[in-house]
């Protein structure tokens, strides 16, 4: 799908994102809480995100969060969240109470130091 996204051929990779979205959703019904449910959830995730379906992109990272805080791909989720939300749906708010769960879930992480730089900008604006 990604592969027509770049050809220019967006009917067709939308199609086969869709597809390949119902073949993850399968997956975690079928077997929830495994690790092939969590990278199901993932590449859901992505397949919004590579199609810049940006409301789409938030709820299924939101799930992912809610779903598997301990993994270690959460950390990561958080911040695309944030940034969605800052740089995308252009709610700060919203982007500034996710990035503050990040730094708080996640102190040591070098994201965390990425998230205080970005709100430590937006509080000098």
């Amino acid at each position: 799908a990604e592969h027509y996204l770049k050809e220019k051929q967006v009917p067709k990779a939308e199609k086969l994102f869709a597809e390949s979205i119902k073949r993850y959703q399968k997956i975690i019904e079928e077997k929830p809480n495994t690790p092939q449910a969590i990278t199901a959830q993932d590449f859901i995730s992505r397949s919004y995100l590579l199609q810049k379906k940006w409301d789409k992109a938030a709820g299924s990272l939101k799930t992912f969060i809610a779903n598997y805080p301990d993994d270690p791909r959460t950390v990561i989720c958080l911040f695309t969240l944030g940034t969605i939300y800052r740089e995308k749906l252009n709610e700060p708010e919203e982007a500034k109470r996710i990035y503050k769960e990040l730094i708080k879930r996640y102190p040591e992480n070098r994201l965390a130091k990425v998230v205080n730089k970005i709100l430590d900008n937006k509080q000098e604006e």
